[in-house]
């Protein structure tokens, strides 16, 4: 269910709007064609095409990320998904991940998804990209990777 919301007076449902000099924040449950669009959609445009990940491990990812799901936590008034999330979505892209399949759920300042419940995921940074196998959380990318997220990942499949 998306949890967007607008909570500017006699505005309709959309977004959820910080004071005017602020841009719209997403709250709650969102896929990828709500974060193209709106001020958000200039970062994951930038970003994505200036983004080229390391291609040797990008063939090291394809065939263990495809049992993987994922879900993203972000802030679309955050720097660091302003950055991370559009890299993150050329890697899956270039994988030939189901991007429909990852889950995205947006946050305001306070951590907190609107009506979305997330308090069992311990989110104290954006982004964090969880990956899990079946319902099995198997690692975390919090914030800023350590290396490259491409790297990061490989090494949280990689464990055994």
């Amino acid at each position: 269910m998306l949890s967007i919301f607008k909570l500017s007076i006699g505005q309709s449902m959309g977004s959820l709007s910080e004071p005017k000099e602020k841009p719209d924040i997403l709250v709650g449950k969102v896929n990828r064609a709500d974060i193209q669009k709106g001020e958000f959609s200039n970062y994951l445009y930038s970003e994505y095409r200036k983004y080229n990940p390391n291609l040797e491990i990008l063939s090291k990812l394809k065939n263990s990320i495809y049992n993987k799901s994922i879900l993203v936590v972000m802030g679309t008034w955050c720097q660091d998904s302003k950055e991370q999330v559009p890299r993150f979505y050329k890697i899956l892209d270039q994988l030939d991940y189901n991007t429909s399949l990852v889950e995205i759920i947006c946050v305001d300042r306070k951590k907190i998804a609107g009506t979305t419940d997330i308090s069992h995921l311990d989110i104290e940074r954006v982004p964090t990209f969880i990956f899990y196998t079946g319902e099995l959380e198997v690692g975390r990318i919090i914030e800023t990777p350590v290396l490259s997220i491409e790297e990061d990942l490989l090494n949280i499949l990689n464990k055994k």
